[in-house]
């Protein structure tokens, strides 16, 4: 009497006796949908496998200079090599379908610690050759970020795809902000082999961190008709004025990206200029402050006014 509520009988027909539990086996048949990632920390996961990839990345410019003059060799060599190793990088990024073929957890775990052991190639070894192989190596093993990352993101935030694309990026340039000074130090202290073996245990921890934490979740409602999708997209790219503006970006992206300016300002800094190797590491970090914040903002930006 105390409440309004009462038990109502179903209006739909009686079922049948049994029909609970058939429902009940049948549910427990069915193979178990894993729960994705929550929004908030698949964005970080994601972001701190590109900061993580980054520290590695930007703390090989700063052993160049030791590494030149350990190896005897010359800059001219040393730009050969990162030529190289920046075209088949880049030729591996755009070859990235072949990736959707695997999950996204076992690419970017895999990537962290093979990154890793990587790294310990580099900072032990015994000549130029084997450093340069490691260089390559390096480039391979790190192409995966960027368009597994971003698919990963885009996939999940549909509608805030800028947002979370600048967060990754940011990601990222964090990890190259954090480590020029950081790095200096060790490199003063005890080597620049030292450095490469210490920047090898946060991108380890940070594989097996991506290994136990990221779930991608079922793919999103409507994801039936990608394939119609994945064609028509096919045919956009491939057309000849679509090719030339991506080519054009891909251009003007890489030479004013970070990389042509971690691989030789630290070496001019030292070698050119003469100055200190903490010296160095704090310039390189004023140099690249501005990095973490832009991102952000223009991805939101993108997201409020458009990409165009």
């Amino acid at each position: 009497m105390g409440s309004s509520r009462c038990w109502r009988p179903s209006s739909g027909p009686p079922r049948a006796a049994g029909t609970g539990s058939l429902a009940t086996m049948a549910t427990l048949a069915r193979p178990r949908q894993e729960p994705g990632t929550g929004g908030r920390e698949l964005v970080g996961l994601i972001s701190v496998s590109h900061a993580l990839q980054h520290l590695y990345v930007a703390v090989l410019p700063l052993t160049y200079p030791l590494v030149v003059a350990e190896f005897h060799i010359s800059y001219t060599a040393l730009g050969v090599v990162l030529g190289v190793v920046g075209a088949v990088g880049g030729f591996l990024q755009g070859a990235a379908g072949f990736y959707q073929r695997v999950s996204a957890r076992l690419v970017l775990t895999l990537q962290n610690l093979l990154l890793a052991a990587n790294a310990v190639l580099l900072g032990v070894a015994p000549t130029y050759p084997v450093f340069g192989l490691g260089q390559l190596l390096g480039g391979v093993i790190s192409s995966p970020q960027h368009p597994v990352g971003n698919a990963v993101l885009t996939r999940r935030f549909p509608e805030r795809g800028g947002t979370v694309l600048g967060w990754h990026t940011t990601g990222g340039n964090v990890g190259t902000l954090v480590i020029p000074l950081v790095a200096s130090l060790i490199i003063v202290r005890w080597g620049w082999r030292a450095a490469l073996l210490a920047v090898a245990v946060p991108i380890a921890v940070g594989g097996v961190l991506v290994a136990v934490r990221l779930r991608e979740g079922a793919p999103a409602a409507g994801d039936g008709g990608r394939g119609a999708g994945s064609v028509a997209l096919r045919a956009a790219v491939l057309r000849r004025s679509t090719l030339t503006i991506i080519a054009a970006g891909t251009v003007a992206a890489g030479g004013r990206g970070l990389g042509a300016v971690n691989a030789f300002v630290p070496a001019y800094l030292r070698g050119g200029l003469g100055l200190a190797q903490v010296t160095v590491g704090l310039i390189f970090t004023v140099i690249l402050a501005s990095s973490v914040v832009g991102p952000i903002m223009a991805g939101q930006l993108a997201d409020r006014w458009g990409r165009r």
